[in-house]
């Protein structure tokens, strides 16, 4: 397959299908164990009705792909990637889930595929469903990969109901279509809402960002400011100062001891009519004596 990186870079948003990838490869690192899990489970199912060869086989296929998926994905997240470079790390990553995609839908080929009336084919058939469900919410985060996963799982088990079913199967394949269109709308709503949800967390981050900056310019202006009135204060004073006191020697001048005399005149004349009547009230009381 070519990169998708040069595609991708040209499509607005890609910033966020990067955020996207770096989500989805997060979820299938943690999906990796669940499935080691939950392969005995389907080995178990499988184990009476399939043949030796065909088990084995597909369970080196198995483990192999697993392991490689591990190791790109381990790969992937030492790495300090660059939203640009993404796309070029997560090719391998998207390779190996879609050849693990197609030996999920291949499991089926485990079994005698001459009897498909038995129950377990159908048993098998919705264990198939249910990792298909839980394998859309996964990748329903890269849309590139959409028309691949559908193929790639669904290919074989389709394939081998349309030649071997029987009517009951028949029915079932007219079911799993109808499930599959439902799917694929599914995909694409959920793949624009993620994409929404991506977009809005960075308008948020952006917003974060420019509030933080207006708030350090305010600061930085708040500060520059309050300089400049200590500055202003400190200019009128010296102005009061300079008009006030001679140059020379540094001496209140005529206008400065004017204004002191007027200040000590206008405070003799308030404090004059208080010590008037003090003195009255005192001569009465020897008078009265």
């Amino acid at each position: 397959m070519k990169p998708v990186l040069p595609l991708l870079q040209e499509q607005a948003g890609w910033r966020e299908e990067a955020d996207l990838v770096r989500y989805f490869i997060d979820i299938a690192y943690r999906s990796i164990l669940a499935v080691i899990c939950g392969l005995p489970v389907l080995v178990t199912i499988i184990y009476q009705h399939a043949q030796p060869l065909h088990l084995a086989l597909w369970l080196l296929l198995f483990g192999l792909v697993e392991w490689r998926l591990w190791w790109v994905i381990r790969r992937f997240r030492a790495a300090d990637l660059h939203p640009g470079s993404v796309f070029q790390h997560y090719t391998a990553v998207r390779d190996c889930l879609l050849a693990n995609c197609l030996l999920w839908g291949a499991s089926i080929w485990v079994m005698d595929s001459h009897q498909l009336d038995d129950p377990y084919h159908l048993l098998l058939l919705l264990w198939l469903t249910g990792i298909f469900a839980l394998l859309c919410i996964m990748m329903a985060a890269c849309r590139d990969i959409h028309a691949l996963f559908f193929a790639t799982f669904w290919a074989y088990p389709l394939c081998s109901l349309l030649v071997h079913g029987q009517r009951l199967e028949l029915m079932i394949l007219a079911g799993l279509l109808l499930y599959l269109v439902a799917q694929w709308r599914f995909l694409g709503r959920f793949h624009r809402t993620l994409f929404d949800t991506v977009k809005l967390r960075h308008a948020n981050q952006s917003m974060m960002e420019n509030l933080v900056e207006l708030h350090v310019q305010a600061a930085v202006k708040r500060e520059r400011l309050q300089q400049q009135q200590r500055e202003l204060t400190e200019a009128i004073a010296e102005r009061q100062r300079l008009l006030e006191c001679d140059a020379l020697t540094g001496c209140y001048n005529q206008r400065a001891l004017r204004r002191q005399l007027d200040a000590h005149a206008a405070a003799s004349s308030r404090q004059r009519p208080r010590m008037g009547a003090g003195d009255a009230g005192s001569g009465s009381f020897q008078a009265g004596e």
